[in-house]
């Protein structure tokens, strides 16, 4: 497995989140669906945002060699 940058990860997640709520809030009456549909495309553009930096992240840490932590690390012995 790769190592990616944690931004990566993040912006993924809050993209996806944010995706399934517009699509509910799309199912609201008109007026009151104003505000969620507001915040949601907010969230939805500040998570590609960081989707696209931590891509950046990524191939740049990728080219200049640079040995990133992984960001699921196996923990082993807690039993």
């Amino acid at each position: 497995m790769k190592a990616i940058h944690l931004d990566l990860v993040i912006g993924a997640i809050m993209l996806m989140f944010s995706a399934v709520f517009y699509s509910l809030s799309v199912q609201m009456p008109s007026d009151p669906a104003v505000f969620p549909k507001l915040i949601l495309a907010t969230l939805m553009a500040f998570s590609a945002y960081i989707l696209v930096n931590g891509i950046s992240k990524t191939w740049t840490a990728k080219k200049q060699g640079v040995a990133q932590e992984r960001v699921f690390k196996v923990h082993r012995g807690l039993a």
